[in-house]
């Protein structure tokens, strides 16, 4: 994960043959035991830069739109099947997870989770209750679904509010990139869960819990949101009045 133009072509085609090819190997592998028994849950783990592009993750991003694409393709295509089929899709804000530490960048450094960072707990918790509970989307953080509710009302103002909060600072750390990254294969050593941002990591996501497992409250956040993103762009055109 670094600036998509310093990485190769070869090093940009492990990215997609990790991201987006092994989602669709894993459904095409499950695929025929589902249509057996005429019916099962896929649940594609994505993020929110799948709805939301970030700088600095730009390639991680596009396989991001490329596995949320897949998955509302495969989904209508699954309808047209008939019988008893879901598809879930997961979409994480930063996750204290080693992802970061073990990312391959062209920066001299280790990049950074922009905050808000949550514990991959929630994450997990998120999958489960999708198994059990079908649901269409499942963003994990409220800023998540944040970015998703601003994108859909302006994808500009989104980029100003972005470079505004110095999104590309804030995922470039002092840390030594010292340690083997993951591109090519696991980093040696004992695997871990989570990362090294477990002192500024939420535990938990009350947003998620509350609004994305109970999708009847969710129209109360996404108001609040709008209401938000509104105070926002006319603070905004204020400004450039001025």
């Amino acid at each position: 994960m670094s600036d998509g133009s310093a990485l190769s072509a070869l090093e940009i085609e492990r990215i997609f043959r990790t991201n987006v090819l092994g989602v669709i190997h894993g459904v095409k592998a499950a695929l025929p035991y589902m249509e057996r028994q005429r019916g099962g849950t896929f649940i594609n783990i994505g993020s929110v830069a799948g709805v939301r592009a970030f700088p600095v993750q730009s390639i991680y991003s596009a396989t991001k739109h490329a596995v949320k694409g897949f998955t509302e393709g495969l989904r209508l295509e699954l309808w047209k099947k008939g019988g008893d089929y879901h598809v879930t899709y997961i979409a994480p804000t930063s996750i204290d997870t080693p992802l970061f530490e073990q990312s391959r960048t062209k920066f001299g450094t280790q990049l950074g989770p922009p905050p808000p960072i949550y514990d991959p707990r929630i994450v997990a918790e998120s999958i489960v209750f999708a198994a059990e509970n079908p649901r269409r989307d499942i963003f994990v953080g409220g800023a998540a679904k944040a970015f998703d509710v601003l994108e859909r009302i302006s994808p500009a103002m989104t980029d100003w509010i972005l470079m505004k909060n110095g999104i590309i600072e804030k995922q470039i750390t002092e840390r030594p990139r010292d340690e083997p990254d993951s591109l090519e294969g696991p980093p040696p050593g004992p695997r871990t869960v989570r990362g090294g941002y477990s002192g500024q990591s939420h535990a938990t996501s009350w947003y998620t819990r509350t609004f994305e497992w109970h999708p009847v409250l969710k129209p109360v956040a996404l108001g609040a949101v709008a209401l938000g993103a509104a105070a926002l762009m006319g603070g905004r055109r204020t400004a450039r009045g001025q």
